[in-house]
């Protein structure tokens, strides 16, 4: 990889400092689009992607593909015809060297190999394919999907080092192609001076490049590509061949550079000659055949830029043809499989697993103790507001379902979870009036009385309520209430006398309630056969080749099915404060950000005091320096180091992760276990 990055600066080395001085800038603009040679030729080559194909549209698919096939072909060609036009006008009509014509076209050739990897067939296969059918793949199938993983999962440090090395090798054919001269004094002599027109081309050219991939990223992110992106780079090589004919003509562009375009008369005598526009024009046409996939994204959105795009840089002097070939053409991830000792490497298209049409869980968990009545409005009015959200989406997919019955339906565009919410109430029991018996106290009794006034406030109207159904429980007891949203809320009374009390032991309850015993549940009967066959290794904690080569994944879902652990990455756990007000777009935030980072294992909120007096001042000027500040600060430098309980996001799966939650449950003694645990807040 790094000699083919090298190969490449080699090839556009030559192109900026000797090919493109000796064109006209209209021609050296449409020259650009003969640097996708080696994209076109792997494009004949798709991918063994099996289908299903229904019978009766088996002979129309047939068609098209053989369509695409012819297409593809003449793409290739157009590609490939620039090699005799560089022989017959280099050598023919313009008397160039037979050195200087080999190195023209050695130069397009390496100009494009640096988006190969986006092209490369890597026979994939569908997510169901078996283990024999992996056992029939051929080798060199198998060697290109070794390659495809390795780049994969080093991109980091492949990326580093081949940056390092194409500005040494920029440098050196500059030096190699400088005139006679320039040499190292009158180049120091041009960096100092104080003429700014001088560097006007390499600062248009260097903040340009930045601003348009930044904002081409963003527009992938956002998900308009076909409008702010396919079209925008589509117009981008008329628009230029336009600006430079005008340039020539009118010399508008000598205001603003001492550098003026290439428009001398000897090259400019055939300009109007159609011939060259056409040939132009079917090299324009060609490559964005090459790169169609652009106009149909299939990434999700606000995915990160690695998902969107091969190579996280980009080129600033094929900055369009770069960005057409670098866009990713497919949401493949190369993953290790093992059978029978023997291992293989297949590519899964992650957007058409049936594991991704789980939506999001999220549970809302509440602490609650001697809370007053504005503070239980506030919480509840907020879960109102989820609930209500929540029901909105849910309805807006079914009307999609009635009105697109063929369609399936994709859940992530609705933004839609699922949502439940658990109030957990500390020292929730008195004694009554005769001292003989346990009840609710008066805290529980407000909150039960306090939930119409709430729900009435959200509604704008009278809702009626159902009568909530009471569960004993070994803490307690549960109190279930059925939301106006057709979601659930459980109100968990605990009786200090059965179960410790305090904040931090009603949240290790409920992480171990909600994923220990309603998400592990599911599979209790395969762990406990591990744990009896001693299948755990306490000395391994981090596995790396079992899940899509993912880091820190507990031990357990190495032994269960790929479901329990994308529902386990997929379940998240909103801690709360009972007296927090949020919105339904602030849970939205947070999870965004997890669902578009599955290494993310919390996300919390930018939480504001709200009130009046000194003690709200106090806590203003506490929050800005503890959570605007420092942990604006920990986001940036690496990760928030402690997350507030009173409004973060956890994900499942690394609550679950080895040694997690167990070490959250030691007890305090010393000062800094207080400090730690006994907040309430989760320290990373």
């Amino acid at each position: 990889v790094l000699i083919i990055e090298c190969v490449h600066s080699i090839g556009l080395g030559y192109l900026v400092f000797k090919v493109l001085g000796e064109l006209h800038a209209a021609y050296g603009i449409m020259a650009l689009n003969t640097t996708c040679f080696i994209p076109s030729v792997l494009n004949i080559f798709p991918s063994r992607a099996k289908t299903n194909d229904n019978s009766g549209k088996k002979c129309w698919k047939t068609c098209r593909r053989v369509l695409n096939l012819i297409i593809n072909i003449l793409a290739c060609m157009a590609q490939i015809s620039v090699i005799p036009l560089i022989i017959y006008f280099g050598s023919i009509k313009m008397g160039v060297s037979t050195e200087e014509t080999i190195y023209s076209i050695c130069c397009v050739l390496f100009c494009s190999l640096s988006c190969w990897e986006n092209f490369l067939p890597d026979g994939t296969t569908k997510n169901n394919t078996t283990h024999d059918t992996m056992a029939r793949l051929k080798k060199v199938e198998q060697f290109i999907l070794s390659i495809k993983f390795d780049l994969q999962e080093s991109r980091p440090f492949i990326t580093a080092t081949s940056s390092l090395l194409k500005i040494g090798v920029t440098i050196l054919i500059g030096f190699l192609l400088a005139e006679p001269d320039i040499n190292l004094v009158t180049g120091w002599n041009s960096l100092t001076s104080d003429d700014i027109l001088k560097f006007t081309p390499i600062i248009c050219i260097s903040t340009c490049s930045f601003m348009a991939y930044y904002m081409a990223l963003t527009a992938c992110r956002l998900k308009l590509q076909v409008i702010s992106f396919s079209l925008a780079c589509f117009l981008s090589t008329p628009v230029a061949v336009v600006i430079a004919m005008i340039g020539c003509e009118y010399n508008f562009l000598s205001t603003y550079s001492k550098n003026s375009l290439n428009c001398k008369e000897e090259l400019s005598v055939d300009l109007n000659s159609y011939m060259y526009f056409i040939y132009g024009f079917i090299l324009f046409i060609s490559i964005y055949w090459i790169s169609r996939h652009i106009w149909s994204p299939k990434q999700g959105r606000l995915e990160k830029a690695d998902i969107l795009f091969v190579n996280p840089l980009y080129c600033s002097i094929l900055l369009e043809q770069h960005l057409l070939m670098n866009r990713r053409r497919h949401v493949r991830r190369i993953r290790k499989e093992v059978e029978h000792g023997v291992l293989f490497r297949i590519a899964v298209d992650e957007n058409k697993t049936t594991l991704k049409k789980i939506p999001p869980m999220i549970y809302a968990c509440a602490t609650m103790w001697h809370e007053n009545r504005q503070e239980m409005v506030q919480i509840l009015k907020s879960l109102y507001r989820v609930d209500t959200d929540q029901f909105i989406r849910q309805r807006a997919i079914e009307a999609y379902i009635l009105q697109n019955e063929n369609k399936q339906v994709d859940t992530a565009a609705f933004e839609y979870y699922e949502f439940e919410a658990h109030i957990l109430f500390d020292d929730a029991y008195e004694l009554d009036d005769n001292e003989e018996e346990m009840v609710p106290n008066k805290f529980v009794r407000l909150f039960t009385d306090v939930m119409q006034e709430a729900a009435n406030a959200i509604h704008k109207k009278n809702i009626e309520l159902r009568r909530p159904r009471i569960i004993q429980s070994p803490y307690g007891a549960q109190l279930v209430f059925l939301l106006p949203g057709n979601n659930l809320m459980y109100v968990h009374l605990k009786d200090k006398n059965k179960i410790r009390h305090r904040k931090r032991w009603s949240q290790v309850m409920y992480m171990y309630y909600l994923l220990g015993y309603r998400l592990g549940n599911e599979c209790k009967e395969r762990i406990k056969l591990c744990l009896k066959e001693d299948k755990f290794d306490d000395h391994i904690t981090w596995d790396t080749e079992k899940k899509d080569g993912k880091f820190g994944k507990s031990q357990i879902f190495n032994f269960l099915d790929d479901e329990v652990l994308y529902r386990a990455e997929n379940t998240f756990i909103l801690a709360l404060d009972g007296d927090v007000d949020f919105t339904p777009k602030a849970v939205r935030l947070l999870v965004d950000k997890m669902v578009t980072d599955d290494q993310l294992g919390a996300a919390c909120g930018r939480i504001h005091p709200i009130g009046k007096g000194p003690m709200v001042w106090y806590q203003k000027f506490e929050y800005a320096v503890a959570h605007w500040l420092q942990k604006s600060t920990e986001h940036v430098l690496g990760c928030v180091l402690c997350s507030p309980g009173c409004f973060s996001l956890f994900r499942g799966s690394a609550l679950m992760d080895d040694n997690v939650m167990r070490k959250y449950t030691i007890k305090p003694t010393e000062a800094s276990h207080h400090l730690m645990y006994d907040q309430g807040k989760i320290v990373k």
